[in-house]
């Protein structure tokens, strides 16, 4: 199940990770799968689950890199409510800096020109979400 999680697998992860914490927590898991759970939570599932899957898993350090941002912020992902969690969580206390890891000159707003090369192509709202927190982070 931690392999598989998707669009229709995750309300059935986020069961289990609310109702069997318990038993989840006792169970051996390495690092690797643990990874991947919290990689197909922040693709596929909600905030919630995050939340639920940080409960039961409190000692583990999953690191947010540059390239899981930038497939949680494009155009064809656009997980607000996952950016917004990681933000008010502080699980990305540098958004600016792993935006700009890969040296990419700037973002495409969609419909701006989605064939640039070198550009992510994100939506406005994300967009102006990105910018935000940027800004917040700066104060």
């Amino acid at each position: 199940m931690i392999q598989n999680i998707n669009f229709n697998t995750s309300p059935t992860v986020e069961y289990i990770l609310k109702e069997k914490k318990e038993i989840i927590s006792k169970m051996e898991l390495k690092n690797r799968d643990i990874k991947n759970l919290f990689k197909g939570i922040l693709r596929y599932s909600t905030s919630r689950s995050l939340m639920l899957a940080r409960d039961v898993f409190p000692n583990f350090d999953f690191e947010i890199t540059s390239s899981l941002i930038l497939e949680l912020i494009s155009y064809e992902n656009s997980r607000y409510d996952i950016i917004e969690c990681l933000y008010y969580q502080n699980l990305i206390p540098n958004l600016q800096s792993l935006l700009y890891q890969n040296n990419l000159p700037l973002f495409s707003v969609r419909y701006e020109n989605p064939l640039k090369y070198n550009v992510i192509t994100v939506t406005k709202s994300m967009f102006i979400l990105i910018h935000t927190i940027i800004k917040n982070q700066k104060i």
